[in-house]
């Protein structure tokens, strides 16, 4: 089957699922390999039947046992202990349009294309790369941004149009996030910034005591997360070189120097996360600034994430298998749309054609929000670096 129009096109994959298929794919949660999506690794996307709920489970955990008097009966402890906590999710979309201009290049595309008689599956590419790119890769980044929302702020900010404002909170125990000592100024820098080995905070201490929080309390750090700009401060930091150089030599630093010196220290390998996304200016909206992750106005998060009992089975279709991703955190959950039969992400393309110039409009809509795993909350420790001031 050849097309002889976008109007025949966009109705041949509609009836065909395909953007269903796309939006549902388990594997888009992950991203691009230019743009990986980290956050899918700890708080990967689960389907629920509700929009509301209350996780809760039980923990076998039993207290150290007794002493006691010959022929006394053994003392009862406690072995069982239960964890809830309540969740409600929020619509989140996202839309984009192709305009009479966008769809005059697609039917040149096709009219180039049919004199060979391609089939429709090749002709469709270009509006399945619009679709995957510009529409679904608008809703992964939007789930990824509340991820890391949950997980370093504790809170996901709610925002939309009409000056829509709702945060959702999340109840993190004390020590959740650890300020360490002040960064000074750009011309004098101070903390983790300051390279003399005499005057500098000594990141490295910092990090052992946050991995000593976390075994005190159970739990073995399992990764080490932050931009590249940050692990890089942690390498010119004076009492890290000195640490790392222990033969006194004055070269600077290597990768391969730092983490010898982790592994030594029994921590793991420091992960670069540098994924960004694109944010509009919402007081001026021809102004467009890529954004990370892992980025805060007042100062840069260092993400310590232990190793816990919790893992997620993602079937990623019939000729894939299932992922095992160890060591999460909970889940991203997805609901179901206000007015939809279907549950998870709900995605639907429209042709205009009516009037001229004719344009499609592509939309996906679902109800989500990142559910933590209260019985692990006390295994994330966020180190915040204050960025220098002016």
């Amino acid at each position: 089957m050849n097309v002889t129009s976008v109007s025949q096109l966009i109705s041949w994959m509609n009836d065909t699922g395909q953007f269903s298929a796309l939006a549902n794919s388990p594997l888009s949660q992950f991203g691009t390999p230019q743009e990986r999506l980290l956050g899918a690794t700890i708080l990967p996307e689960q389907q629920e039947m509700e929009n509301s709920g209350k996780e809760s489970g039980i923990a076998i955990d039993g207290e150290i046992g007794n002493s006691g008097a010959d022929l006394s009966p053994a003392q009862l402890n406690k072995a069982f202990g239960d964890y809830s906590g309540a969740w409600t999710l929020g619509k989140i979309d996202a839309a984009t349009q192709l305009t009479g201009g966008d769809i005059e290049k697609i039917i040149q595309y096709l009219m180039r294309l049919r004199p060979s008689n391609t089939p429709v599956e090749s002709s469709a590419e270009i509006v399945t790369r619009w679709f995957d790119r510009g529409v679904m890769g608008s809703l992964a980044k939007v789930i990824e941004h509340q991820r890391w929302q949950a997980i370093v702020d504790g809170v996901v900010k709610r925002r939309g149009a009409n000056g829509y404002a709702e945060d959702v909170t999340y109840p993190f125990p004390p020590g959740h996030q650890v300020t360490v000592a002040s960064s000074g100024t750009v011309a004098a820098p101070a903390g983790w910034y300051d390279r003399n080995p005499a005057t500098a905070a000594d990141a490295l201490e910092d990090l052992l005591s946050a991995q000593q929080r976390l075994a005190d309390k159970g739990y073995t750090l399992n990764r080490i997360i932050s931009r590249k700009a940050m692990r890089t401060v942690f390498m010119r930091n004076g009492k890290v070189r000195q640490s790392a150089l222990p033969d006194g030599a004055t070269r600077a630093t290597s990768q391969s120097d730092i983490d010898a010196m982790l592994e030594s220290y029994g921590l793991p390998p420091w992960e670069i996360y540098d994924t960004t996304f694109p944010y509009r200016n919402p007081n001026n909206s021809s102004i467009l600034t890529r954004v990370s992750y892992l980025d805060r106005a007042t100062f840069d998060p260092v993400v310590l994430l232990a190793s816990t009992s919790l893992e997620a089975q993602i079937d990623m279709g019939r000729d894939n298998g299932i992922l095992t991703l160890p060591n999460t955190l909970g889940f991203y959950k997805l609901g179901r749309p206000e007015g939809q039969t279907q549950y998870g992400k709900v995605a639907k393309a429209i042709v205009y054609d009516e009037k001229y110039p004719p344009s499609v409009y592509g939309e996906v809509v679902a109800k989500g929000l990142p559910v933590i795993n209260t019985q692990v909350m006390e295994g994330i420790i966020i180190l915040k670096v204050p960025k220098p001031t002016p």
